[in-house]
């Protein structure tokens, strides 16, 4: 039996090879997306609620930024800064470290900043 010329022996195989490599790249490329917007939401919930906290121990006459920070580390971020305003408004910034493989391509935090006081009439 004898071929006909220039026929594709094989070709399905190097197409799949490469479109497996293509989905590989984006799946991994999906991973790194959301594993960044999973730390950036958790600075942003830990910023939320540590305003929150501290805007309360304020009000009741205690120290805000304290009452923050305990809310804060309890969340797994850190308190970058925090400021007392007057009125009893709690003004932070919070960092959370992302994970391995988004440092190696030069991220190293996500941050978030909140602000919280009592409602004024």
């Amino acid at each position: 039996m004898t071929r006909a010329p220039g026929r594709d022996d094989g070709s399905a195989t190097i197409w799949l090879l490469g479109l497996s490599g293509l989905v590989a790249v984006m799946a991994a490329a999906g991973l790194l997306v959301a594993a960044a917007a999973d730390a950036r939401q958790r600075a942003d919930a830990a910023a939320d609620l540590g305003a929150l906290a501290g805007a309360a121990a304020s009000v009741r006459g205690g120290d805000g930024c304290a009452a923050a920070a305990g809310v804060v580390r309890a969340d797994g971020a850190a308190l970058r800064a925090c400021v007392l305003e007057p009125g009893s408004v709690v003004d932070l910034t919070t960092a959370v470290t992302v994970p391995p493989a988004l440092r190696r391509l030069g991220f190293s935090v996500a941050t978030a900043r909140a602000r919280a006081g009592p409602v004024r009439s």
